[in-house]
């Protein structure tokens, strides 16, 4: 008997110990966050900032692509030169051949970039396909342009209205397919009876 009351002692004082914990915690959270600090998290982490050892993973934030204003990274080569790419996000202003002029999203000046398509008939064909108001990042290697890719495009009212026909058609072509097959079981070659 005694040992069951000493066992629940133990329990009572854990549990206390836990709720006093948590809310210390709580507080503590609730006064950061009053203070104009970031909170912290469990992980002792101000809120937003990623956990090391787990980039992004669910602390990322959603950014617009007009928010985005590129960067660059040098590295060094085998032979020990410096070489700095960057990246380069704006909106078309206009396409002439190889050539593509963006305003980029920092709001510095229009750039002109022109692009090495000889024996590089995908490059060719992506930059013939780019029109004025297309998001596109570009990328350059010690100054010149090396890529050029498209942000992902919000689809306009009209495509998303013709997406959705499109896929009420299919849903309908499945439906009287799934219609066809069960009569087709329901008639086909069961017959009951016995031979003579």
């Amino acid at each position: 008997m005694k040992m069951q009351r000493s066992w629940k002692k133990v329990v009572m004082a854990g549990l206390g110990v836990a709720m006093a914990g948590s809310l210390i915690g709580t507080t503590l959270v609730a006064n950061a966050q009053n203070s104009g600090g970031p909170a912290q998290t469990p992980s002792g982490n101000a809120q937003g900032q990623q956990r090391s050892g787990h980039p992004g993973r669910g602390h990322r934030p959603h950014i617009d692509f007009k928010n985005r204003l590129g960067g660059q990274w040098q590295y060094k080569d085998a032979d020990g030169k410096v070489h700095t790419v960057a990246s380069i996000p704006g909106t078309v202003v206009s396409v002439s051949g190889n050539k593509v002029t963006i305003t980029p999203n920092d709001g510095s000046a229009n750039k002109e970039f022109t692009f090495d398509t000889t024996d590089k008939e995908r490059l060719a064909a992506h930059i013939a396909s780019l029109k004025a108001g297309d998001k596109v990042v570009v990328t350059t290697l010690d100054g010149v342009a090396q890529g050029i890719h498209k942000a992902p495009q919000k689809p306009s009212e009209d495509e998303i209205k013709e997406r959705m026909d499109k896929a009420k058609e299919r849903a309908e072509e499945m439906r009287k397919k799934m219609q066809e097959r069960r009569e087709n079981r329901g008639s086909g070659g069961t017959t009951t009876g016995t031979n003579a």
